[in-house]
Formats: C-alpha cells, structure tokens, sequence
C-alpha cells in the first residue's frame, strides 16, 4: 500500500507542479474555491487518488474486464463491491454475514451504481464506463467527456429515476449528469470544490437524495454527508472513530448506508432512520488499494436460481395418473421438453 501511494504522491506532485507557473509556486496565495490540489493542502489519501485521477485523464482507455461469475442457487447478495484492482474480483455481499460471491474479475472499479431500468451495474475505471448486466459479463460502454471532447474522470456513480451521475476528486468537483448513451457529462450540481473531497456517491433509491462520503476534515467534517439539489450541505453523521478515507458508498432501499472501504477491515453500515452506525460488516480485501465502490442491487433483482437435474416423467403410466412439481414462491418452470 506504501509503495502505491507514495508512486501516486510523486506523480501528483510532479503533474501539479508542471500545471503551475513559477510565480505560482513561488509565492502561493490562499486557496481559491476551485483551487488545485495542491494548493489546499490535501491529505496524503486525498493527494494519491487525485494523482490516479488526473493520470486517468490523460490516459488511453482500460481494456475489456474479463471473466464473468453468474450467481448461486438461492441466498441474497445485495451489497455490490469493487476496488481499482483488475487482479481483485469485485463482489456481490449477504449484509446479514458478510458472506461473498464473486461478481466478476480483470476490471477496476472506481464508482459504481445500479442500473434499475436496465438490471445491471453501471461502474467505471476512471473516465471509462463498463456495464455488468447483473450475473453476465462486463461490456465495455465508452470513454466519459463533457460537452467539448475533453474526458471527465469520475471517483463515484450513483443512478436514480433513469440518470447516471458521477462525482470527481479534481476540478471541477461536482455532481454530474451522465447520458448513459453518448457519454457526455454536464454538471449538475455544482458544490464548492474545497469543500467536499466526496469519494463515495450514491442516490437513495426511494427518494434520489444525494449521500457521499466526505474525506475533508472542514467545513462539514469528514463523515456522510448530503449534497443538496441547490448545492448546500448537510452532513448526516462523522466517520467512525479512527477512519479518515472512506472511498465507496452504497444506501439501501430499506435505509441503511453502507461505507465501503478499499483494505482489509470493517464495511461500516449507517442506520439512516434510527441515526446510529449497526454491526459493521467484513471486507473482503486482502490487499489496500486507492478506490473502492458499492452499489446497492434490491434483493428482488436477485432472484435465486434452482437447477434441479433432468426431471423424467415415464409415458408408460396408467391412464389418469399424474405426476406433481412443487415450485418454490416466485419460481418458474424453464427448459421444458415435454
């Protein structure tokens, strides 16, 4: 993890550098609202994902992820996951026991929201989007820009009533519009950038409010906060004690956000209706990375899956005799040859 971010710290500190004029480095004023990284001293979590993400945006597009996972027979796995690791399988989570199943693997996953209209995951590697069609394979969508061609790094997705928004952790920081079928984004909301460092983003799948996971210590304090359709802020409840950068984020549509973590340890679950944090969940990193992402997929979408072997009835019975298939609720008969 060190070695990582201490490699993202001098390329930040490299691309910012050769962005500013000498005067500017020389003799640096206050910083602006929409002032560089740099200039408002982030903290060295922040400092490394702003560096991954002006990298992106200079980058060529990530290939096609690989390797698909279909779901198992029964269980629910609503809590989606990922991490900007192409080596790391993103996951789908029981939030009754922290128990995983693999989505898919050989992608990185920065942001990440689910597509209700469509019945799958909309997630990106940067300024690229792929979709996962819940239980198929990854396809890759395209390359985010704005209006004029220029790529827009997004570090969190969230979707609701039909729209894609995104979030950045450099300028310009906002919430984006993203139309899911040219790419091109428009901001939407547009918040104080030196007021929010917002890595997580989701939308409440009732009600479309805007929740995001805030790493800047001032003005709101680090902890989950609400970007407001007339860009104020309202924060909603402190990290918990010892976490400063939480970067993935997921509201459930029974009133739970999940804060999703890119190391090893606890994904730590906000009762948005009581007002307090409940039992964490478990990770399932083994390694430390720089982004994570979560998504919330309701349980409804999920529907489990029973392939029950050949089932032969014989032709040869009596005359009126019958044979009876007890169907689980909510299931089906597929595959028939009768």
């Amino acid at each position: 993890m060190q070695r990582k971010r201490l490699i993202y710290l001098v390329a930040v500190v490299a691309l910012l550098i050769a962005a500013l004029p000498a005067a500017a480095i020389a003799d640096s004023p206050a910083a602006a609202p929409n002032a560089s990284p740099l200039q408002q001293g982030e903290t060295p979590d922040t400092l490394v994902e702003q560096a991954k993400a002006l990298e992106a945006e200079h980058s060529a597009p990530a290939p096609d992820a690989a390797t698909a996972f279909s779901i198992p027979d029964g269980g629910s796995y609503p809590l989606f996951m990922g991490v900007d690791d192409i080596t790391v399988p993103a996951y789908l989570m029981d939030v009754t026991n922290s128990a995983t199943i693999q989505a898919f693997v050989g992608a990185e996953v920065w942001g990440s929201a689910y597509d209700d209209v469509n019945d799958r995951v909309l997630f990106n590697d940067g300024a690229v989007l792929y979709e996962w069609p819940v239980g198929g394979t990854v396809n890759l969508l395209g390359t985010i820009t704005d209006a004029a061609g220029a790529t827009q790094v997004m570090v969190g997705l969230a979707f609701y009533n039909g729209q894609l928004y995104g979030t950045k952790n450099i300028a310009n920081e906002a919430i984006w519009a993203i139309d899911t079928n040219t790419l091109v984004a428009t901001v939407f909301i547009d918040y104080v950038d030196a007021d929010l460092d917002c890595g997580g983003f989701s939308a409440d799948p009732n009600d479309g409010t805007f929740y995001c996971t805030n790493d800047d210590a001032s003005p709101y304090g680090a902890g989950l906060v609400i970007i407001n359709p007339d860009a104020s802020v309202t924060p909603v409840t402190p990290y918990p004690a010892g976490q400063t950068d939480i970067d993935g984020l997921a509201v459930s549509d029974d009133g739970y956000a999940y804060l999703v973590i890119d190391e090893p340890g606890n994904i730590y679950v906000y009762d948005l209706v009581g007002g307090a944090y409940v039992t964490p969940l478990t990770a399932p990193w083994t390694s430390a990375e720089t982004f994570s992402a979560g998504a919330w997929i309701p349980p409804a979408q999920l529907e489990p899956v029973c392939q029950a072997p050949q089932l032969a009835i014989p032709d040869n019975d009596p005359v009126g005799a019958s044979t009876t298939i007890n169907v689980p609720s909510g299931g089906s008969l597929a595959d028939l040859n009768v």
